[in-house]
């Protein structure tokens, strides 16, 4: 029998906050640190160690140590040090596409800092893992990735070596850990942190030997079952573990403590099977085996020779690849290959089976599946700064820079990078950590945001100040006594049309009646009913209920010349909407709490990852400039040139657009008509409570039914009466459990308010509902959810990913006593949940709630479960019903009860056919506009060397044509400036099944254009558009991601 290569990898699995906040793991890590520099430095025969796959512990730990740095380097340049690929070990579910690639971006470039990265995916612990994981790594020259949860039954088949595919194709070496990452740490590593601990060598008590021997047989033999190449990894270390400074030492001991026991069971066994096959003694006499001879034996017959190697994950990678046969060729491998168990042979090597998919089984490990909503508060600051930066910041810099000729800010928005990516490690972005680190993570957010926001307003700035903001046809008084130039921008990759927002300092276009919100200091007017009449000839708006302008004074907006002006609806006055308010956070008069009014109105074909300015004017009443005038989007958010304008209807409990009617019931649920369809889904946006037993890491449900507002009756009125924007407020009176009782087993008989106010607002042309919850909760011990039941008999789900699509049996798949955590219901989304049956679906869209549940119902029909707050106080609890034992450290986490008031914000997306329907414009970029809707900047009125509109980039059919359809299956992740070099990054990628070519015009002269890896590695050129200078064409295949790299011309010179 062939010996197992057992190779032995000294490492650190470094959380670096967790049960206990940064600083104080941090103070642990400059101890760590130290040690080891001591030891590699005084001993060469202990070959190498890993810093856990992450390079922020090596900023970590030079903050504190800075004297330092070469000996790092020294180490890390030699290989005895081994740090990255990533910046923070993620997790991958909760982080973004985009924030997958940058983690991995700053963690190689942090490692080259010191000489070298590693090459290899390690992945230890994430809870989960993406199935788009092996063309990221590709994307970064990595072919391999070492892994330890997720695995379920397929567990059984795949073993310990495996080629795992992504669904465009690409493919990596996966090696899963069916022992976990520390499965030698009892012989190699020791806990320095126990109060009789030293970190001195020799002072720690080894393992005896003969105890020793037993433990690596066992586990080698354990590991080489479930190993078709014969090649283990001993992985020694763990959380927050040292290393033992006499490993090279246990190692040479046991090697040769193994070898005499192979040999003395060998000669064992020779005698065990002679008895067995009735071979008689020299003196005739027939022996019954010995059963601590049999014993002694494998079962198999065959004697396990183990040959041990300190090494790294780099060296295990390369010894399993060396062993396998290449590109999958089956006349190069062996034909035995097929089941679990190196081949005997020696002639030719195993061919490694494939996966496709991605891994959240619980077969062998836990999976920990609630860490998707606890903290929620956390889930939502983390997309919304995902949102600030690559939706508004990068684009917005990048156009500057392009477009109006500034600096990029690379600078500070890679220090906004780096505090967003430190929340990304897995005990951090999964809420299972103290309160205090949810403080320091919500303090990173708030600082990433700022410093997003900054870049925004002076990226609006710089291109503003270019940008022609008068109008030709007239001056500051074209339509009474003011005009303000709005620069209205768009983030998205095709031209929009919609509704606009903008907040407007009242002092700059007061009028001279009574405040609108009632502030003393507030100079903005409120008009009277009749108003809600067009008196240039619109009919009034049918259900109007209120004013949409100002007493004394209407106000109007108009674009280029030529444009008619339509009149404004006069939202509100005051600061900021709670929740996603971009707009209001562009004026530092709005910011600091002056009084503003807040104006919405129609745009029409705003450039692509552009501008256009907007004028608003105030006339007095009766003074008609314009009616009221709305662009009609079609059903994906971009104009239909032939469409009649359009309005929203407001009733006292209803909204009406083209293509949706909105109907609150007595309860406070939503029925909406899709007449597209004709079809319409009833109790949408019903919540659902129940009690929770369980801990940050998982749900534990107790025997109370769950209570629903299906049976309170709730309170309506009309907050926006339209005609652009029509919003109902709706009032849920609810009293829920106050906690669980004092046993934990039941709910307690004490009820609480659970306050819950709900409003909707239907746009004109928008073929979504946009939902906006707010909740004050005086709760513990439960979780709150949204439900919306889709009417649909499904058994599959489809949930935005990372660079995907991903489609989900709506059921678990498992849930049998032989897994160690049975499999849980709930699942994640980076985006949107979409239910159909081919025919018509229902698609729920969220910022930041991340959780989903797809419920079916008694009559076989689906609805989505959103997850809106899961409230819990402990880190871990050993009580749990979904659950086997602690998960972490039993921390008191009082915090994790989400006490006080919170904002979710969701949209409802009936639509026919399935999700990539391109009847509907795809759910994905009905999403992307919710998600990133055009924002609203004040400038001011001057000429200007750049037009009144201009895109930097724009997405079109590939095919060409006089109409430049813009291709909404695609998606735009990245538009920024590359990390070298004066050239432009962008990213798309196809979350569909169907290929998809796409031309892509830039409002720029472009030099050249190539293809490029994640990490922006030039891989082939990309011919431009013959007599373009401009355009190219790409094609994307299902599922692929695509990096752009632009050069611009040596001038730059935008395309007017």
């Amino acid at each position: 029998m062939k010996p197992v290569e057992a190779v032995v990898v000294s490492h650190t699995h470094w959380d670096r906050e967790w049960y206990l906040p940064f600083q104080q793991f941090r103070a642990r890590l400059v101890a760590l640190v130290d040690y080891l520099l001591d030891l590699l430095e005084r001993d060469e025969s202990f070959r190498c160690f890993t810093l856990d796959g992450q390079a922020v512990v090596l900023e970590d730990y030079l903050e504190v140590r800075p004297e330092n740095e070469d000996r790092l380097r020294r180490l890390i340049q030699g290989r005895r040090l081994l740090v990255g690929p990533w910046y923070v070990l993620p997790d991958e579910f909760l982080s973004s596409e985009e924030a997958m690639v940058r983690n991995l971006l700053l963690g190689a470039r942090v490692a080259r800092r010191f000489g070298a990265v590693m090459r290899v995916g390690y992945v230890p612990d994430p809870f989960g893992h993406i199935r788009q994981l092996p063309q990221i790594l590709q994307g970064f020259g990595i072919a391999s990735a070492i892994f330890s949860r997720g695995m379920g039954d397929e567990g059984e088949s795949l073993g310990a070596e495996f080629m795992w595919r992504s669904p465009d194709g690409s493919e990596v070496l996966a090696l899963w850990l069916p022992a976990h990452y520390g499965s030698f740490t009892p012989v190699g590593s020791f806990n320095p942190w126990a109060s009789d601990a030293r970190f001195a060598a020799g002072d720690r008590e080894s393992m005896p030997l003969d105890e020793a021997v037993r433990f690596t047989r066992d586990l080698a033999r354990f590991l080489a079952a479930r190993s078709r190449t014969g090649v283990v990894l001993l992985d020694t270390g763990s959380d927050h573990l040292a290393p033992r400074a006499d490993l090279p030492k246990i190692i040479s001991g046991l090697q040769a403590a193994l070898n005499e026991a192979a040999l003395g069971e060998a000669a064992l066994g020779e005698a065990a099977r002679a008895r067995c096959s009735g071979q008689e003694r020299s003196d005739g006499v027939r022996d019954e085996v010995r059963a601590d001879e049999a014993g002694a034996v494998p079962r198999d017959g065959k004697v396990l020779a183990i040959r041990l190697a300190q090494g790294s994950f780099e060296d295990y990678v390369e010894m399993v690849r060396a062993r396998v046969a290449p590109g999958g060729d089956g006349d190069a491998g062996c034909e035995s290959s097929t089941a679990i168990g190196w081949p005997e042979c020696g002639c030719r090597r195993p061919v490694l089976p494939v996966y496709e998919g991605e891994f959240r089984g619980s077969r062998y490990q836990n999976m920990l599946y609630s860490v998707l909503s606890s903290r929620m508060p956390l889930k939502q600051l983390n997309q919304e700064v995902d949102a600030w930066l690559t939706c508004y910041a990068e684009p917005l810099a990048s156009a500057a820079w392009l477009l109006a000729g500034t600096g990029y800010p690379s600078a500070m928005l890679g220090l906004a990078w780096k505090l967003y990516l430190q929340n990304q490690a897995h005990d951090s972005i999964c809420g299972c950590s103290t309160d205090e680190v949810a403080a320091e993570m919500t303090a990173r957010y708030t600082q990433a945001r700022e410093i997003a926001v900054a870049v925004c307003t002076e990226s609006l700035a710089s291109i503003s100040r270019r940008a022609k903001t008068v109008r030709a046809s007239g001056g500051a008084g074209a339509y009474g006594s003011s005009t303000q130039p709005v620069l209205v921008y768009n983030p998205n990759p095709w031209p929009v049309s919609g509704i606009v927002t903008v907040h407007v300092p009242c002092d700059e276009m007061a009028g001279d009646t009574a405040s609108v919100c009632g502030r003393a200091d507030c100079s903005a007017t409120q008009g009277s009913a009749d108003d809600t009449a067009d008196t240039a000839g619109c009919s009034p708006l049918p259900g109007a209920t209120a004013s949409t302008s100002t007493g004394g004074c209407q106000y109007f907006v108009s674009a280029g010349e030529g444009d008619d002006a339509v009149r404004v609806q006069v939202l509100r006055c005051g600061g900021a909407e709670p929740g996603f308010d971009p707009s209001a956070l562009f004026h530092d008069a709005v910011r600091r709490g002056k009084p503003a009014m807040h104006l919405a109105f129609p745009v029409r074909d705003v450039p692509a990852v552009g501008y256009r300015v907007y004028h608003l004017s105030r006339g007095p009443r009766g003074h008609v400039q314009g009616g009221w005038g709305c662009s009609a989007p079609s059903a994906h958010g971009v104009a239909d040139a032939d469409a009649a304008a359009t309005f929203v209807a407001v009733g006292e409990r209803s909204l009406e657009n083209e293509f949706l009617k909105v109907q609150v019931s007595l309860c406070g649920a939503l029925d909406i008509l899709d007449k597209r369809t004709g079809l319409t889904y009833h109790g949408l946006n019903v919540f659902e409570d129940s009690g929770d037993a369980g801990d940050e890491y998982d749900y534990s449900p107790v025997p109370d039914e769950p209570l629903t507002t299906r049976n309170v009756t709730a309170s309506v009125g009309v907050e926006e009466p339209g005609p652009y924007l029509g919003r109902l407020r709706v009032e849920i009176p609810w009293e829920i459990p106050a906690s669980l009782d004092p046993g934990r087993k039941r709910r307690a008989s004490t009820c609480v308010p659970l306050s819950i106010v709900t409003h909707v607002t239907l746009a004109a042309g928008a073929p979504y509902v946009e939902i906006r919850t707010e909740v004050s909760n005086a709760a513990r011990d439960h979780r709150l959810r949204a439900l919306f039941p889709a009417g649909v008999r499904a058994d599959r789900v489809v949930a935005r990913g990372q660079f995907d699509a991903v489609e989900r049996a709506q059921r678990p798949r498992h849930t049998g006593d032989d897994w160690f955590q049975p499999e849980a219901a709930v699942g994640p989304h980076q985006g949107f949940v979409d239910v159909g049956d081919g025919t018509r679906g229902l698609a729920v869209a969220t910022r930041g709630l991340p959780e989903y549940e797809c419920v079916e119902e008694r009559d076989g029909t689906s609805t989505i479960a959103v997850t809106l707050l899961r409230c819990v106080e402990w880190l871990s609890r050993d009580d749990l019903a979904t659950r086997k034992g602690h998960a972490g450290p039993p921390v008191f986490t009082p915090g994790a009860q989400c006490l006080g008031r919170h904002v979710f914000e969701y949209a409802i997306v009936p639509h026919s056919g399935d999700w990539s329907n391109a009847a509907t414009g795809s759910i994905m970029s009905i999403v992307r506009r919710f998600m990133c809707p055009c924002v609203a900047y004040l400038a001011t009125p001057h000429e200007g060397d750049l037009p009144s509109e201009l895109g930097l980039l724009r997405l079109c059919d590939g095919k060409g044509g006089d109409d430049d359809e813009a291709v909404f299956a695609l998606a735009v992740s990245a538009v920024k400036k590359a990390e070298d070099g004066n050239a432009l990054v962008v990213r798309v990628h196809n979350p569909g099944e169907r290929d998809i070519g796409a031309r892509l015009k830039a409002g720029i002269r472009l030099e050249g254009a190539c293809l490029a890896r994640l990490d922006e590695t030039p891989v082939a050129p990309v011919r431009l558009e013959p007599g373009s200078g401009c355009e190219l064409v790409v094609d994307v295949k299902p599922k692929q991601i695509v990096t752009l790299v632009l050069v611009p011309g040596s001038a730059l010179s935008p395309l007017a």
